[in-house]
Formats: structure tokens, sequence, C-alpha cells
């Protein structure tokens, strides 16, 4: 059997390929042509398929901020997302820019658990719900753990951070992934966030602020 994973990041609500500045726009991204795609490389799968989105998608474009600042409703956006048939989200950094109300609404608004195990909240848990889901597809058990970079409260405003812990998300992958091996035959951990040393030499390629890991 083979496994097909698709993963998506970063589309930051752009949903046509236009940048918004001229007409007749058709540029190399967007959620549109990304759906395409998907369904593609789903059809030419042989074997069960896997799609996650991996976070910043509520944030960044003129349509996003137009349905956060005027509709204050992020379904006007998300509900393309829910047409993709995704297994699972995760939260982007950016998801919270608009601040946690907004933040909620847009998780109620989807149509899949949205993950984010290393965000805690006063009593130590997940504030977001559940930190990993199982699903089984063709009698395999999948397990996917959903982790984001734990630099963010040195982004947001302190207000909208305040009664949030942000674990390290190695610390919290030690945690969660040897349990998960026994309850599932394949492990995901499906990270928002970037890499801060070389990952065949272990060489630093950044300063080490501890934004990625």
């Amino acid at each position: 059997m083979q496994l097909t994973i698709l993963v998506t990041s970063d589309m930051h609500g752009y949903i046509q390929p236009t940048n918004y500045a001229e007409k007749g726009a058709d540029l190399p991204f967007g959620t549109a042509k990304v759906a395409t795609k998907m369904q593609e490389l789903t059809a030419q799968a042989d074997g069960p398929v896997i799609k996650i989105e991996n976070g910043d998608f509520i944030q960044g474009s003129p349509l996003s901020y137009y349905a956060a600042k005027q509709k204050q409703d992020p379904a006007e956006i998300t509900k393309v997302i829910n047409h993709m048939g995704y297994d699972v989200g995760l939260l982007g950094n950016h998801e919270f820019n608009y601040g946690l109300p907004y933040l909620e609404k847009a998780i109620k608004s989807y149509q899949h658990p949205i993950l984010a195990a290393n965000v805690l909240g006063k009593d130590g848990q997940p504030y977001f719900g559940e930190p990993y889901v199982i699903l089984e597809k063709e009698g395999v058990k999948i397990a996917i753990l959903g982790v984001v970079t734990q630099y963010i409260p040195h982004w947001e405003q302190p207000a909208t951070v305040k009664d949030l812990t942000f674990k390290s998300l190695v610390a919290t992958a030690k945690e969660y992934v040897p349990k998960l091996r026994e309850l599932a035959d394949v492990v995901i951990v499906s990270y928002h966030g970037g890499f801060e040393k070389d990952l065949s030499t272990g060489e630093a390629t950044e300063m080490l602020t501890g934004e990625n890991e």
C-alpha cells in the first residue's frame, strides 16, 4: 500500500490567483489553483490520501482583511477550505493576528479538526481542542499531531496571548509521539514553522532565536 500525504501551507487568504492590484491576473498561487492540483494528485494516488491544511490561511490578503475587518466573519473565506476535503488543519502563527475571538470563530467554521498540541491554556491542556487525531483509511491507523512555532508571543500583542502558554514543539513531540506509535500504524507530526539547522549536518542556518526548531 502507498499512503499519499498532501499538505498545504501559507495560502494567506488568497483564493483567486490575483494580487488585487491588476485586472486579469493569473499569478502562480491561490487556493483555487491548489484545489485543482490536489484533485489531480488525489485522482492519481494509489491508496489512501491524507490532506492537511498546515496553517496561515485566515490572514494575509486584502480579501482576508476584508473578511476580518468589514464582515467580521472568517467563514467568508474558510468556506472555500471546507470544499477541499481536508482531514485536519493546523494553526499557523498568523492565525492569531486578528485576536482570539476571531480565531475561535474561524476554528468553529471549519468542518475538520484544528490541532495545536503545544498551545496550552491555564489548565496546562491544549487550549484549542484535541492535540492529535487518529484516522483509519483502508485499515491503516494514521495519527496526526499538530504543532506550531512557540515564538508567537514575540510577535503578538500581549493581550492576545496573555492566558496561553506556547510550549516547545520538540518537547511536545517527545511527549506525544511515543504514545501515538502505540496507537497507530503511521505517525505524522505536522509542524507550522521552519528549521533552524541543516537537517543533514546539524549546522545552524540562522540565528538560534527559538522561532524555528
